[in-house]
């Protein structure tokens, strides 16, 4: 007679632990998508240096486009843009009311990172860093 404990593989510890990293995979894959952090991701950061408050704003692209939360003077915010592969990218928006200086666009590379900087004339200045 067996006591069933040991009598099957999934009882060794070995089984156990692959079992446990399994588990472990499959629940870390939803939880990557949903928080934004995937290889595709372009990390962007909006800078208001302009002196005026930011608003409106809208960064987007071909493939893109991703609303910005109103910047107060001297402010930043974070966004992620989910790039497939690469694309190019402006910011959009109003500076006490009136309309951002219109921009070239951006060209970003997923993986990589953009600092998004709008001074006191309304201008955008970009600073692209590509993934490495």
């Amino acid at each position: 007679m067996s006591s069933g404990l040991n009598d099957t593989g999934m009882r060794t510890p070995r089984a156990i632990s692959l079992a446990g990293l399994s588990l472990f995979g499959a629940a870390l894959v939803p939880l990557l998508s949903l928080s934004g952090c995937g290889v595709n991701d372009v990390r962007v950061t909006v800078v208001n240096a302009s002196g005026g408050t930011l608003d409106s704003l809208v960064i987007s692209g071909d493939e893109v486009s991703k609303r910005v939360r109103s910047l107060a003077p001297g402010e930043s915010a974070r966004v992620s843009l989910d790039v497939n592969g690469e694309d190019a990218v402006g910011l959009r928006g109003r500076r006490n009311g009136v309309r951002l200086v219109p921009q070239m666009a951006v060209y970003v590379e997923a993986g990589g990172t953009l600092r998004l900087e709008v001074d006191s004339s309304g201008v955008t200045h970009a600073e692209p860093r590509a993934a490495y």
